[in-house]
This record gives structure tokens, C-alpha cells and sequence, in this order.
């Protein structure tokens, strides 16, 4: 139900 958090994590995780 926390998409939108999920989302920043993994984008977070992406960019390292």
C-alpha cells in the first residue's frame, strides 16, 4: 500500500 515509497527505494537503489 506504500507504492510510492517503494518506488524511491528501488530509485535510490538504482542510482547508487
Amino acid at each position: 500500500s506504500s507504492a510510492s515509497s517503494r518506488g524511491l527505494l528501488i530509485l535510490l537503489a538504482a542510482h547508487s
